[in-house]
């Protein structure tokens, strides 16, 4: 849960555990990509990983993971859908490599 900003580090809660990771890129939403993405670095540990979120029909086509999880989505998404709830989905990709970038 977010709890602070600090400069350019945000603060998180998760649990009893506080995590911190500095606010690298934002890469804004705009109707041509349909999705935002932020870069971040974990200050303990110094990975970087790239958080998007976006429409679900806008970020499923993206995603690289079995098809049972990619089906396991799709029915949470479905029964959100029904409720009526707004659907966002987001995608984490763990840790980048920061020769990458």
């Amino acid at each position: 849960m977010y709890k602070a900003k600090e400069g350019s580090v945000l603060v998180l809660e998760c649990g009893e555990k506080e995590e911190r990771y500095e606010l690298l890129c934002v890469l804004k939403f705009n109707s041509v990509r349909k999705r935002m993405s932020v870069l971040v670095k974990d200050v303990a540990t110094g990975k970087h990983s790239l958080l998007m979120k976006g429409a679900d029909d806008t970020v499923k086509p993206l995603l690289e993971c079995p098809d049972s999880l990619k089906e396991a989505a799709a029915e949470e998404l479905e029964s959100f859908s029904l409720q009526g709830t707004p659907l966002l989905q987001a995608l984490a990709q763990p840790s980048l490599c920061a020769g990458t970038m």
